[in-house]
């Protein structure tokens, strides 16, 4: 029996029917049927319902879901049917890929080509529209979207040219909105696999080339590039020290902080041709040309306000763009110049110096980069050996300077005239290590000068880095959980998203570090120098931090639940939207902190100084506040709900709007010179926000 003739399904009536709200809801019991399957079924049972439902529904009788389907389609809008699929099959990616399940991923897209015309015949009318959806799907870029997936485990070497540069394609669909947030994770994950797994061939390929002990067999070019690429690798990385493109985008940042929008635009120029080598001279004035006309249009009604991030990250858009391809379609007229002029390297450079000044631009730039092969793969790859030349090398130039490997070069004649490498890179070898690699767990490196090392990803976990110093050292995303750190020295270290769960830094300067998104979840940072500190959004729940200064240090949005703050320094800290749930605060000196929109329930400020401090819309739910200072601190829309205000210093604090206070405990306030605000005159209740009464009725 046709499953849309099944007597048992009634169909909707015309009002539901017409109801956008009954189409959303029924596409969200398809989400979440196949949500729910996919994490108890086995895939080739998961694999077999969606075939059943969408591709076979004749055979889908039993489906649960089956009825909501039937839902969709008479509402007959193909658009949400196609959105439905797609979101469907994504649903699908991403559980399976985390469950490494990458067969059955391209199993699940080449179900669509199995299905035949002839085996979907029916006379049923929304059966037919199903079937010529289905074909409709098979024939959009959404299914071609889809393929990506498939093709990107498969033999880079077989397939068509374009299938090597499949981490760009996907860029293209995570930056785009439109598409569901399923496949924009699965096409984020998968791209970072893909360059993760190039990054990897290259530094072993690199490693080992040079070495007569390694079997040719072995040596595997991830590149199209030959035995030009150690060449070029060597070229990128004998730029070092003052003239390293790092500290190149690093001068350009410091010149340019607080200049005029203008300024700013002939600076890039300048920058963006500073340093580049290029023989014909005429093509690079032409170059320069082309690219001040474009920059000379951008934005000049703006062209005498001081830059901006937001201005900043605009414009260098539009120079990639410039670069690539002006209307995400076609080249560009500079990339055409540029790749004619097999000028590839340039190129590759002066995408990668506006990288590295402004790293938003980096997902845009392989979007575009995506639009070119798009383009280009639509002519036969024996007219593409310059756009595949120049994907080639952007690949090495952008995986040598930009990922977490480091690439040396060692001059194998040690002649001591040489005095760069830059004068003959033959006589050097470049060798490389994966610095994520590197394995220090449990390591004894107390009191080891490690000024400035780069330690970032590196596994220090249980290592003892007692007394050490670390100054200016980089240990953003490093593995130190358990690890011993006390008494050491991290001033301006860098520790962003670092693991630091129960460690010890008792003792230890960390004055001016950055500690942003770092888990310090039941670390010991007592006496710690935390002065002016980065802290932001870091995970520091049970933390102990008795006696440490954190004077001025940002903690917005960290989250410091239960964590021990006695006698902690803490004057004018930035804690707003902190969550000080359970804290114990007592006796800790918060004056001129800002607390605004913190969570303090049931936090211990018994003792604790807040004079000055900013306490708008903090929540002090069921807070110990016995014998607290908060005299002239702003309370307005604070909650003081179950909050006992009896034995606290009020003299001067301004409440205003404010839950939990009741009449009776207002007047015993107002008796202990607290100010309410409704109860002053209109021209004073205005006073702090800078109006006038007259202002306020406006």
């Amino acid at each position: 029996m046709d499953a849309f003739q099944d007597p048992n399904i009634t169909a909707p009536s015309n009002k539901l029917n017409k109801s956008r709200q009954n189409l959303q809801l029924a596409q969200e019991k398809i989400y979440s049927f196949f949500l729910e399957i996919v994490h108890s079924w086995e895939p080739e049972t998961v694999l077999l319902e969606f075939k059943h439902l969408f591709l076979e529904p004749i055979k889908a009788v039993s489906s649960s879901v089956l009825h909501s389907l039937y839902e969709i389609i008479f509402f007959d809008e193909e658009q949400e049917f196609r959105n439905t699929i797609k979101r469907t099959c994504y649903i699908l990616i991403n559980n399976w890929w985390a469950a490494r399940q990458y067969h059955t991923i391209q199993k699940l897209i080449r179900l669509f080509p199995e299905i035949k015309p002839t085996e979907m015949i029916t006379t049923s009318l929304p059966l037919t529209h199903l079937n010529s959806w289905i074909q409709n799907f098979i024939d959009s870029k959404d299914y071609e979207e889809l393929k990506l997936f498939a093709s990107a485990f498969e033999n880079r070497q077989k397939g068509y040219w374009s299938h090597r540069y499949t981490s760009y394609l996907l860029a293209a669909q995570y930056v785009d909105l439109k598409n569901p947030i399923e496949q924009r994770e699965a096409a984020k994950e998968l791209s970072k696999h893909l360059k993760e797994k190039f990054k990897h061939d290259l530094a072993m390929y690199t490693a080992h080339s040079q070495s007569s002990n390694v079997k040719d067999s072995e040596l595997k070019n991830p590149t199209r590039l030959g035995d030009e690429a150690l060449r070029l690798i060597k070229r990128i990385v004998a730029k070092r020290g003052l003239f390293s493109y790092s500290n190149l985008a690093n001068i350009f940042t410091n010149q340019n902080q607080n200049v005029s929008y203008k300024s700013f635009k002939k600076n890039l120029e300048k920058y963006i041709f500073y340093s580049l080598y290029i023989n014909n001279k005429e093509f690079i004035k032409t170059l320069k040309a082309e690219l001040n006309k474009k920059l000379d249009r951008l934005y000049q009604e703006r062209e005498e306000d001081t830059i901006t991030n937001e201005l900043t990250l605009r414009t260098c858009n539009q120079v990639i763009e410039c670069l690539t391809t002006e209307n995400q379609q076609e080249p560009s007229l500079l990339f055409i110049l540029l790749i004619s002029q097999n000028e590839t390297l340039t190129l590759a450079i002066i995408l990668l110096k506006i990288v590295l000044f402004c790293k938003n631009v980096r997902a845009n730039l392989e979007a575009r980069i995506a639009n070119l092969i798009q383009y280009y793969e639509k002519l036969p790859e024996e007219d593409c050996w310059g756009v595949i030349h120049f994907l080639e090398v952007l690949n090495l130039v952008f995986t040598v300077y930009t990922e977490d490997v480091e690439y040396n070069l060692v001059n194998i004649k040690n002649e001591s005239n040489r005095e760069s490498a830059s004068d003959d890179l033959d006589t050097y070898r470049v060798f490389s290590q994966l610095k994520c690699d590197l394995n220090l767990k449990g390591a004894n490196l107390s009191g080891t000068d490690l000024h400035g090392a780069d330690l970032s990803g590196v596994n220090l976990s249980g290592a003892n880095l007692s007394g050490a110093n670390l100054t200016h050292a980089d240990l953003s995303n490093a593995k130190l959980s358990n690890a011993d750190i006390s008494k050491a020295t991290l001033n301006s270290a860098e520790l962003i998203a670092a693991d630091l769960n129960n460690a010890n830094l008792s003792g230890a300067s960390l004055r001016g570090a950055d500690l942003r998104r770092t888990n310090l979840n039941d670390a010991n940072l007592s006496n710690t120098n935390l002065i002016v500190v980065k802290l932001r959004m870091a995970d520091l729940r049970r933390a102990n931090l008795k006696g440490a200064n954190l004077g001025a240090a940002n903690l917005n949005g960290a989250n410091l639940s239960e964590a021990c703050l006695n006698l902690t320094h803490l004057r004018h800290a930035d804690l707003s939207g902190a969550d000080l749930s359970g804290a114990n605060l007592s006796h800790a000196d918060l004056s001129n902190a800002d607390l605004s929109g913190a969570n303090l329930s049931h936090a211990d400020l018994s003792h604790a100084n807040l004079r000055h401090a900013t306490l708008m819309s903090a929540n002090f739910r069921n807070a110990n506040l016995n014998g607290v200072d908060m005299g002239r601190v702003d309370l307005s829309n604070a909650d003081l709900s179950e909050t006992d205000l009896s034995r606290a210093r009020v003299e001067y604090a301004r409440f205003h709007r404010n839950l939990g206070i009741s009449e009776e405990t207002k007047q015993i306030l107002k008796q202990r010179r607290a100010i309410f605000e409704d109860d002053l005159p209109r021209s004073e209740r205005f006073w702090e926000d800078g109006l006038s009464a007259s202002d306020s009725e406006i």
